[in-house]
């Protein structure tokens, strides 16, 4: 029943059809139903291509459906339209993290410039000293290991 809702906006206008996709993908992704959210944040980012807010949620909820490479590429999106955009910058630390200790030094230098981002709030901050910490100790080992 949630599939046919792309279909239902289909007919709309670009314009028209944006918020009732947003919510809708909001509404599965709350329930677990985070294919069907990513089908409708990809068609959002279809329909409007100037959204960092809808490339950094596709990026987060690729990320809970375990698909890093495809989440690193929507945050990359996201930034190439605000590069200051801290929920794209902690969604690449995060992607970064889950390809392997390998990109480690590239989740630090994404959690560096969240910390720097003016609109950066005290949870984010939190967030992206978690995977700051995550990163160096994944860091750490790995050059124990060469």
């Amino acid at each position: 029943l949630l599939q046919l809702s792309l279909l239902d906006h289909a007919h709309l206008p670009a314009e028209a059809s944006f918020q009732p996709l947003w919510e809708t993908a909001m509404f599965m992704k709350r329930f677990g139903a985070y294919q069907l959210a990513v089908e409708h944040l990809t068609e959002l980012a279809r329909i409007d291509k100037t959204s960092p807010e809808v490339h950094a949620e596709l990026a987060a909820t690729l990320l809970l459906l375990r698909q890093p490479h495809a989440a690193r590429a929507a945050a990359q999106a996201a930034l190439g339209l605000d590069a200051t955009h801290v929920r794209a910058l902690l969604s690449l630390a995060h992607a970064h993290l889950m390809e392997g200790c390998h990109a480690a030094p590239q989740a630090v230098s994404a959690t560096h410039e969240a910390s720097k981002a003016p609109q950066v709030s005290e949870d984010q901050l939190d967030l992206g000293r978690a995977l700051k910490a995550i990163a160096l100790v994944c860091q750490h080992r790995r050059d124990e290991a060469l």
